[in-house]
């Protein structure tokens, strides 16, 4: 999940260097994206209609491909599962998911309060509808990501 944090106009120089440190035989880079589906993107692309950070799968993979590097992506469920009187808890964890993923710390101090209220509104709403599962009373974040797993380069 570091990419998140590097500028995606310099993903391809950090993938590039990535893959040429990759020693054979068993050397291998994982990367892993939240995936362009599931209420967690759904959620993220309320919060900022195309951002969406797993709209760079794909990039991803066109980048190592176009690198000659032998790589498969594969579909992941990530879960957090916490009791019910874990919620400040749970609540922190969703919104630095969220607010991380979608906003650079200086977007998000640029904002504005009402922009910022509204997002933690509906961050709020998400955390009660989507993830509060009642008859067990505990509160699940479900997250697709994809997998990208890059192979060393051959000999």
């Amino acid at each position: 999940h570091v990419l998140y944090h590097v500028p995606m106009d310099t993903w391809e120089d950090c993938l590039t260097k990535l893959c040429h440190a990759l020693r054979p035989p068993a050397g291998r880079l994982v990367v892993a994206l939240t995936a362009p589906r599931g209420s967690w993107h759904k959620m993220q692309l309320s919060l900022r209609p195309g951002k969406g950070s797993g709209l760079h799968t794909g990039t991803v993979c066109s980048m190592v491909k176009n690198k000659g590097m032998i790589y498969k992506a594969y579909p992941i469920k990530s879960k957090v599962v916490v009791s019910a009187d874990l919620l400040p808890e749970f609540r922190n964890l969703v919104r630095l998911f969220l607010i991380a993923d979608t906003w650079s710390a200086e977007e998000w101090d640029n904002l504005g309060e009402a922009a910022q209220a509204e997002a933690e509104g509906k961050i709020e709403r998400y955390i009660q509808d989507s993830c509060f599962v009642k008859e067990k009373h505990q509160y699940m974040l479900e997250i697709d990501e994809d997998y990208v797993v890059v192979d060393a380069p051959r000999g």
